[in-house]
């Protein structure tokens, strides 16, 4: 690496890196409130991991 380079960084940054979309949140409210009639929506999921996602940097300390 050149002299002025000493301080030169490059860094990756990899999230979720199985691609994995396991369920992050469901649905819990199991009943109407006002009449108490069983939801079908109950325990549906909501949310799910972000898909994997790759972060470049380039850094440089002097």
């Amino acid at each position: 690496m050149p002299k002025w380079a000493s301080g030169l960084m490059f860094k990756i940054d990899v999230f979720n890196l199985f691609d994995s979309q396991k369920v992050t949140s469901v649905t819990e409210v199991a009943e109407d409130a006002i009449t108490g009639v069983p939801l079908n929506t109950y325990l549906v999921p909501r949310g799910f991991q972000t898909p994997r996602s790759v972060r470049f940097m380039v850094q440089y300390d002097f």
